[in-house]
């Protein structure tokens, strides 16, 4: 935003503008609400400017409307998310609409899930595995997540990477086992700087990671409601550059009484 007020830095701009559009995420945001919103006001500024002030937008898909969206001051910096699936074929045309005061940032993205027994891995930058010491508990019982994490990237190191591993609806953390690791900071050729519980998830932020190091911890979980089911979505991921990360194989875990 500073450097669209001075002159001669055209390209400047322009790469800094390439670079953010770039970073966002499926949803059309960044690593957080802070970052997204910075971010925001950046594109807005280079953009024209104007943020919305009273902005009617209207998305349409072969001639019908499909969606609608109103952004005035108390909304601008919300984003509105407008699943379009269902209206998808071969070659599909989205127009977008407006009537009102001020503009917008927008993108359309398109997600394929592959069957995990057709996908090919390709190599890793970030190699990253959890394994479970086991997937048929009992309610009370504990067991591990075994995590390893090797980078084999052209940086020497990275910073930060964020490291989350799933539990399913049936299993818990030991909060107790997830702060004496904190408080002993290093695990082996790493160190945990802190970490994050949220449903059903907990995310590691693991400091300096060396180029290839593995670094390896256990997670301590226990059985607490009867649950068959699939744990998935464990991944690892640079927090600095989210196009460096891996997502593990889906795990089936029955947890019974």
């Amino acid at each position: 935003m500073a450097l669209q007020r001075q002159r001669g830095v055209t390209g400047d701009v322009a790469g800094g503008v390439e670079f953010l559009l770039s970073k966002r995420n499926q949803y059309g945001g960044y690593m957080s609400t802070q970052d997204t919103v910075v971010a925001l006001q950046a594109l807005l500024t280079v953009g024209s400017g104007s943020a919305a002030s009273d902005l009617d937008v209207s998305v349409e898909i072969g001639g019908t409307t499909v969606g609608t969206a109103h952004f005035d001051q108390t909304s601008s910096e919300i984003t509105y998310i407008l699943d379009i699936s269902g209206h998808l074929g071969p070659v599909t045309m989205v127009n977008l609409t407006s009537s009102g005061g001020g503009s917008i940032v927008y993108q359309v993205v398109l997600g394929q899930f592959i069957p995990w027994d057709e996908f090919v891995q390709p190599p890793c930058v970030l190699c990253f595995d959890v394994t479970f010491s086991d997937t048929s508990v009992t309610v009370g019982e504990r067991l591990s997540a075994s995590v390893t994490l090797t980078y084999d990237g052209e940086a020497p190191q990275l910073k930060m990477v964020l490291v989350t591993v799933k539990s399913g609806a049936g299993l818990a953390f030991d909060s107790e086992a997830l702060d004496a690791m904190v408080r002993n900071e290093t695990v082996a050729n790493g160190t945990i700087s802190l970490y994050e519980l949220g449903v059903n998830s907990v995310v590691f932020y693991v400091e300096n990671v060396n180029k290839g190091e593995t670094i390896i911890f256990d997670v301590v979980l226990v059985g607490s409601t009867p649950f068959t089911g699939t744990i998935e979505g464990c991944q690892a991921q640079d927090l600095y550059d989210p196009g460096v990360a891996t997502v593990v194989q889906p795990v089936q875990m029955s947890v019974t009484r």
